[in-house]
């Protein structure tokens, strides 16, 4: 198991520190609410409750890596198939 490391400043508070973590997790990681849950070792209900209390995002619409796997298999079931991009003529 991979221990990650979350810059936090020295003089933070409890809250802070929170906010600070579970915006990484949403932000940084392809991460669903229930695998940051569980990461963490709280209830899946308590990471929605603090994110509606620190306003962060449930996700962002768009995480780089699972929108990485998803152009890869479109790809992927294109050639399978025979299809190709814009094709003129």
């Amino acid at each position: 198991m991979e221990i990650e490391t979350i810059p936090v400043p020295t003089n933070a508070t409890m809250a802070e520190i929170e906010k600070k973590v579970l915006h990484y997790y949403i932000t940084e990681t392809s991460k669903t609410t229930q695998e940051i849950a569980t990461t963490l070792g709280i209830d899946y209900r308590t990471v929605y409750r603090k994110l509606q209390a620190y306003g962060l995002p449930r996700r962002v619409p768009y995480w780089p890596q699972r929108l990485r796997k998803r152009t890869n298999k479109i790809e992927t079931t294109r050639e399978q198939s025979g299809l190709r991009g814009n094709q003129d003529g």
